[in-house]
Parts: C-alpha cells; structure tokens; sequence
C-alpha cells in the first residue's frame, strides 16, 4: 500500500505545480504595460504574440515608438487599469481583454485616451503563454495601418516694439522674398544670376549652389534672397531679370528706422545650434529666428511669447484624422519706449558720418528721448538675407559699425571741467583771472605712485593760463591742480549741488 500512497501524493504534487505555473493573462497585460510606461521598448516587443511578431520587427517596433514620442516630446506616461481582486479562470481558446487609461505630457498638452488591450495564447512544444495582440492603436487608440503622427509647432506672433509717439521701431511686416524658377531664364541663366548677384548683394556662386540643390527641377521655385516690400527700385530692376518670381512674406520683422535705430532695436535672425543648445527646454526649434542684439535680444522672452503645439493623426493620404491634442500659442508683448522716433533720426542724422554715440534724456522726467551709436548698419539686411561676404565685411570694418558705443562706460574727462571750475569759482580756490604756471607738458606730485597728468597739444601752448584759457584749450593740468587746491572733503561736498549722489529718475 506503500506504493500506492507515493504515486497519489507525486500526482497531487504535479497537479499542483502544474496549477502554480499555469500562465496568466493578467501577468502579460500587467508586465507589457510597466515596459511601456518605462518605455523599455524591447520588454513590450517580448510580451507580443507571434502574429504580430511576423507584421513588425522589433527594430522597426523600437523605431516607431522612440520617433513618435520623440517628435512630440512625450514625457510623464501614465498607464491606469483595473483587474479583478479574485483569481479567474481563462478561457485559452477565446481572447482575452483588459481596459487601460493612457496619459502622457506632450508639446501640445496632455494627450489622454482609452483602449483595450488584446490578449491571445499560444503554446509549442517548449512554452506556453498568454501574449499582447499589438496593432497601432495600442500607440494611439485612433490609429491603424498607414497612419502617422504629424506634430506641428504653433509659432506665436512676436511682440512689436513702437516709440513714444506710436510710431514703429520693430514691427511685423512684408517682405518680397524673391527666386528663380530654372525653366524660365530661357538661356539668359548667366545674365539673371549677375543680375541678382548684384541688386541682392550675393555672390554668384552663392546664387548656383542653391540652383544645384538635389530637390530642384525646371519648373521649381528656388528662393534667392529678400527685398524691402517697399524697395520699387530693386523690385523693378529684379523684374527686369529672366526667370525671376517673387513670393510675399508675411509677419517678417521690419526696422522703420533702419540705421537710426539699429543699436536701440538690435535685430532678429536665426538662431544658431549654440544658441539652441543654450535654450535647450524653451520651446525653441532650428527653424526658429531669436533676438541677436540690442533689445530684441534683451526682451526676447517678453517679446517671443509662448510657442504653441498640435498633434495629429493623418491617415495615409495625409489628411488629419483625429487631433490628439492642441495649445494655442500665446502672442509676446509689445513694448512702447520713451524713445520719440523724430528725435532719434534727428540725432542720428547729425552723428551719422562721425564715430561716436548720443543720448538726449528729458532732465525733468528722466525719460530717454533717443540712443544713438554711430557708425550703423541697416538691422532690415539680417530679415532679408545677408551674404556671408556681407557679414565679413562689416564685421571687419575698422570703423566697427556693429559695436554698440551708448552701451559702454566712459569717464567723464573734458566734459567734467565746467563743473570744476564751477566748484572752484563757489569756494573761493579758484579767482578765473588769475594766472597758473604750467612750464611743463606733464605734472606730477610726490606720492602720486608714478601717475602724472599730461596736457593736450594745444593747451601746452601757453605757460601762463587763466580760467578762461584753461576752458578753451581744455587744460588738464591746470583743473587737476585745481581740485587738489579745492580738497577731496569740499569738492565731493559741493559736487552735490550739480546732482551727483542723487538717483536719477530714468525711464
């Protein structure tokens, strides 16, 4: 009977185990949906049944996942389901079906959608098990075969920058963009690429590289260069041209003021791969244009805005299916200045052809009226299309027109003079008709560490120089050793009555 007992309790021990490692549904469905939320692509890919295994290979499985998530910028996946508390019994026959709740954050907002998931058991000689029944809803519930997703950036309309009196320093405006369509230069190819070369500032080689890309045929419109919207001279001339096609740009950035104002408003061009490295996280793209200098750049988070994002399922024609989620964008700021374009172009027109910079300031108000630097460029050639011969050459030009001279720091020199001798004449340390010796060109004190001060050419002129010389000829040693007659203590004191100490209220 001994035997007996043995073989009874072996059976029940190999019913058991057999029990104990009988597959489950629910484990598959639960182990495939922690591999997507981690998206561990190679996991989920594991958890697939053979059918749909043959249908898509697991580089092809991997890819997909990893470029629609990334084009979209897929980040906090959520998973949700609910399974039943009791163990169940499946039928292997029949598929097996559990709900799930996706969440996921997205450039276009939070994308959420529900969906089931289908389970199907196979078995062979060596396994069995209970496998995902994939197809391309599980990426998206509305998709199927042949669709794709199409995520598209919403570009915010930049902020515009006006004057006091409302009229425009930066403002969204119309350009010509202007190309050539090869089939119609009718044999005139060399006269039409001199001629643009010329009008546009380019160079021909530049003209025949964009000609020689791979996507141009005889009847495509290949983009040269921009004009003014209101350039007629260039615009009449290009028309002139054989082959020439121009294509209106809308929402361009435009410069009203051009020179006048190029330091003040800096201008906008594209961003560069340091640039968007540096503003990796911001929304920004390759194709995006950001604020190079002056106050585009300053302002040019106000001014952007916020970008906005769609995404979409097309189906195999192209054609939007379903739109999974959307933002709208949020337009930037328009900023109004003190500045009153009049006084601007007045100042400029008067320091134009000199080096140099200017700034008119409301005394009363502390408002700034204009900001001038001299020499300028034009901001409107960076919108158009500036060559790179063009950037070379004003980078290197030795008058320096893109520097920005009313951003730098100056010390006060010859300007400070008046309010010495004003000083002086008020404490009673300098009588103006009296003379001072100045028998040398350079004076120096005992204890100065070396430091001495040096008259100009034509102050050292004269030995003997009253108040009235020391003004014109603008006599270096002789307020030096006025202030030193003067005092630190009574000079600072004094210097008081001419404002310094005060906050100045500017706007």
């Amino acid at each position: 009977m001994k035997w007996l007992k043995v073989i009874i309790l072996s059976l029940a021990f190999i019913g058991l185990a057999g029990c104990s490692e009988q597959p489950s549904p629910e484990e598959t469905f639960k182990g495939y949906m922690a591999a997507w939320e981690n998206q561990e692509y190679g996991t989920m890919y594991g958890l697939l049944g053979e059918d749909s295994k043959e249908k898509i290979s697991e580089a092809e499985f991997t890819e997909r996942y990893k470029k629609i998530y990334k084009d979209i910028n897929v980040s906090e996946l959520k998973v949700t389901y609910s399974l039943p508390e009791e163990e169940q019994e499946y039928d292997q026959e029949e598929t097996q079906t559990f709900a799930y709740e996706a969440s996921m954050d997205s450039m276009a907002g939070t994308i959420n959608f529900s969906h089931e998931a289908e389970l199907v058991f196979e078995e062979d000689d060596d396994n069995m098990r209970w496998a995902v029944k994939w197809n391309p809803s599980m990426i998206f519930a509305g998709m199927e075969e042949g669709d794709t997703i199409y995520p598209e950036t919403l570009s915010p309309e930049r902020g515009e920058i006006f004057g006091k009196d409302g009229e425009g320093l930066a403002v969204n405006g119309t350009i010509q963009e202007v190309g050539l369509v090869p089939s119609r230069m009718e044999g005139d190819e060399e006269e039409a690429k001199d001629g643009l070369s010329e009008i546009l500032n380019i160079s021909v080689e530049s003209i025949e590289q964009k000609l020689n890309q791979s996507w141009v045929k005889a009847d495509s419109y290949v983009p040269i260069g921009s004009v003014a919207n209101d350039d007629e001279e260039k615009i009449a001339a290009i028309k002139e041209l054989s082959g020439t096609q121009f294509n209106e740009i809308d929402n361009a950035r435009v410069y009203p003021l051009g020179k006048a104002a190029a330091h003040l408003t800096g201008y906008v061009d594209d961003i560069t791969a340091e640039q968007l490295k540096e503003r990796e996280g911001e929304g920004y793209t390759s194709n995006d244009k950001v604020g190079q200098t002056g106050l585009e750049r300053v302002m040019e988070q106000q001014l952007r805005g916020t970008p906005g994002g769609k995404v979409s399922i097309l189906d195999e024609n192209n054609e939007v299916k379903e739109v999974l989620a959307e933002k709208p964008a949020s337009d930037g700021e328009d900023l109004t200045l003190t500045i009153q374009t009049d006084v601007q172009k007045s100042v400029y027109d008067q320091l134009k052809g000199d080096s140099g910079s200017a700034t008119a300031i409301n005394p009363s108000t502390g408002e700034v009226s204009a900001l001038v630097s001299a020499p300028s460029y034009n901001p409107n050639q960076f919108v158009l299309g500036m060559s790179q011969e063009r950037r070379k050459e004003l980078t290197e030009n030795s008058d320096r027109p893109l520097v920005n001279k009313f951003t730098k720091t100056y010390s006060p020199g010859s300007t400070f003079k008046p309010i010495t001798a004003s000083i002086g004449l008020e404490s009673g340390t300098i009588n103006p008709v009296t003379e001072m010796s100045i028998p040398e060109r350079t004076y120096s004190e005992e204890g100065w560490g070396g430091y001495s001060v040096t008259r100009v050419p034509g102050a050292n002129e004269e030995k003997q120089v009253n108040l009235r010389d020391a003004l014109i000829r603008s006599d270096n040693i002789y307020f030096a050793r006025s202030i030193l007659d003067i005092g630190g203590e009574t000079f600072l004191e004094q210097a008081k009555d001419f404002g310094f100490g005060e906050d100045i209220p500017l706007a």
